[in-house]
């Protein structure tokens, strides 16, 4: 599987495999700058293992009414995100907006 790679701070594409597996979240972490990585599949991204890391400590619990509240996604989003799963590419820039990170 062939991921792109998105910088948010310069906003350059670099793209070639990441190595991994499919997830690719071992090579996110030579990515500090890269908030949401692309899938082949355009409209479907995975977040930042770091950044999920972040959110996980602003998440008192795991249910589907603090997630909401907290995020303004659901528990099923969250678990995605939270294993490493892709989400909607939308779904996940509207949740670093939400939270205050920048894109």
């Amino acid at each position: 599987m062939t991921l792109v790679v998105e910088s948010t701070r310069s906003g350059k594409k670099a793209s070639g495999p990441i190595p991994g597996g499919s997830r690719g979240s071992a090579a996110v972490a030579d990515h500090a700058d890269t908030s949401i990585i692309q899938t082949e599949s355009p409209g479907l991204g995975y977040l930042n293992p770091r950044l999920v890391e972040k959110l996980r400590g602003q998440l008192r619990a795991q249910t589907a009414e603090c997630v909401m509240e907290t995020f303004g996604i659901s528990v099923r989003t969250w678990m995605k995100m939270r294993d490493g799963m892709p989400v909607r590419r939308s779904v996940a820039e509207r949740l670093l907006q939400r939270v205050g990170m920048d894109l």
